[in-house]
């Protein structure tokens, strides 16, 4: 299991620990806890991350432990993984995953665990950039997807296409919308007014399953 991979800090010895020092998968699971109450959007993006951080939680790692080199060696074993078809994560995915921990560490810091969150000492190019690397463009965009991207250029210069099929093609690719935000959209969610475009305000989102209304998959 690629997830299970022995980071370099894994045999560390751990000889002083804190009596005010908690585990960080018990702090984790604390603010996972306060996050469903507060705002059920986020709690679902620190859940599906979770088993990412299980390269920290099995080894024990108290919060205190959690320097710097451990967040440049976590960071890293991110961006060694692959997908079960072989393609690298994306940056935007990697990203996701730290910010989970560093979350979790501005917890510590908050509870006075920590004094410092150590993501703040990271040096620069650790973390990869928000845009997508040339490596993922070139696996996850290549062959069907390629193609689909070109139908979807093709369709939105297309004048015989209807009204609707254009301006799909136009909102959904441009936004990252997901099918069911796109069902959910009203004419109440445009600003018309607002500058230099219009704003379209993505609320909720429609389940097929349940047939209902639902809060977006990140809460925002």
């Amino acid at each position: 299991d690629p997830l299970r991979t022995e980071l370099p800090f894994a045999a560390r010895l751990r000889e002083r620990r804190d009596a005010t020092d908690r585990p960080l998968a018990e702090l984790f699971r604390t603010e996972l806890d306060q996050e469903r109450v507060r705002e059920a959007g986020k709690h679902a993006v620190y859940r599906s991350a979770a088993k990412y951080l299980g390269v920290l939680f099995d080894e024990g790692l108290l919060v205190s432990e959690i320097d710097t080199q451990t967040v440049i060696a976590f960071v890293n074993h991110l961006r060694a993984l692959r997908t079960p078809a072989g393609h690298p994560y994306s940056n935007h995915y990697v990203r996701t995953i730290a910010a989970t921990l560093r979350w979790v560490l501005s917890a510590g810091v908050r509870h006075g665990i920590i004094s410092h969150n150590p993501f703040h000492d990271l040096p620069r190019g650790v973390m990869p950039p928000p845009t997508p690397s040339q490596e993922y463009i070139d696996a996850v965009l290549g062959g069907g997807k390629r193609r689909y991207l070109e139908e979807i250029k093709a369709l939105t210069e297309d004048r015989l296409a209807s009204t609707y099929d254009r301006t799909w093609s136009l909102v959904v690719p441009g936004t990252g919308m997901r099918v069911g935000e796109w069902s959910a959209v009203r004419f109440i969610d445009i600003d018309y007014c607002a500058q230099p475009l219009w704003r379209l305000t993505i609320c909720r989102s429609w389940n097929t399953r349940t047939r209902r209304f639902t809060a977006t998959k990140t809460g925002e």
